[in-house]
């Protein structure tokens, strides 16, 4: 399978060659709406010429397709991992705000009142984002209805996610 990434992913992709010693990173194959895993295959060859009118670069991965999930000319979204983070806190893409001083969650304390709390905000995949900064683990946070909220107003948990 031949695809393309943008180029602002280059510096990724060449540090997780680097850090691996080879080009064979893992590549997933999924449906059309992102929902299905169609194949896992490696990839094989990044192409040394930026597509100037896409700003785009071509990438090959070569999949096994035992169970032939795949087919020719099919339409596929290709996911490439770069990179693998455990013991990372994640929330929700829609509990992180965006402010002018940047992008905030709320925190729910003790006292049952919110708190707005910057963060830095990692990648984000399938709708969950990673919290570089600024949560803990174990911490309760708001996820829906933040826009009637400011820092210190009493809120009650509706319900919690397992």
């Amino acid at each position: 399978m031949i695809f393309t990434l943008p180029e602002i992913h280059l510096a990724a992709v060449n540090a997780a060659i680097a850090r691996s010693g080879t080009t064979r990173l893992r590549v997933t194959a999924l449906s059309r709406d992102r929902e299905t895993a169609l194949g896992d295959g490696e990839l094989m060859l990044v192409d040394n010429v930026i597509d100037q009118s896409t700003a785009t670069m071509k990438l090959k991965a070569v999949f096994a397709n035992p169970e032939h999930r795949l087919w020719p000319g099919q339409f596929v979204v290709a996911r490439l991992s770069t990179e693998t983070r455990a013991d990372v806190v994640v929330v929700p893409v829609p509990a992180v705000q965006r402010g002018p001083d940047g992008p905030y969650v709320f925190v729910i304390k003790p006292d049952q009142t919110v708190e707005m709390r910057p963060v830095t905000v990692g990648p984000d995949e399938s709708g969950t984002a990673v919290i570089e900064k600024g949560l803990t683990a174990g911490e309760t946070i708001v996820t829906d209805g933040q826009y009637r909220l400011q820092s210190g107003t009493r809120v009650s948990v509706a319900g919690r996610g397992s």
